[in-house]
């Protein structure tokens, strides 16, 4: 598991200098839970469970995210009526831990947007 957490929290937060704290959390995992996540991630289709989705959505990808490439993201978001897209230059899977000075504003304006006070 520490190879696999090593390997995650480098590619899921390139931008940060320490990834250590996202290490350390995934090293608390059970081994075998991480392994049951991957394998029904792996085995579930998610895009026919997002395309019947009808509520405002923002989308927050980054530019570096390996897991979720930009191009993914964006073909998700056209399956959701009236959802944007929001890529952050640099930041990589866990973009709340790579760029929250980015993250936070752009969840707060969405929630302005769509009625919901902060």
């Amino acid at each position: 598991m520490e190879a696999v957490a090593t390997d995650r929290a480098r590619a899921w937060v390139p931008r940060r200098c320490e990834p250590e704290a996202l290490r350390d959390r995934l090293l608390r995992c059970d081994p075998r839970g991480y392994r049951g996540a991957c394998t029904a991630i792996a085995g579930t289709d998610l895009m026919a469970a997002t395309a019947t989705l009808r509520l405002p959505a923002l989308i927050l990808a980054g530019t570096e995210d390996r897991a979720v490439p930009p191009d993914l993201a964006r073909e998700t978001a056209q399956l959701i009526p009236g959802a944007e897209v929001v890529l952050l230059r640099g930041a990589g899977h866990v973009a709340v831990l790579d760029a929250p000075q980015e993250v936070a504003p752009r969840i707060g304006r969405f929630l302005s947007r769509i009625g919901h006070c902060i």
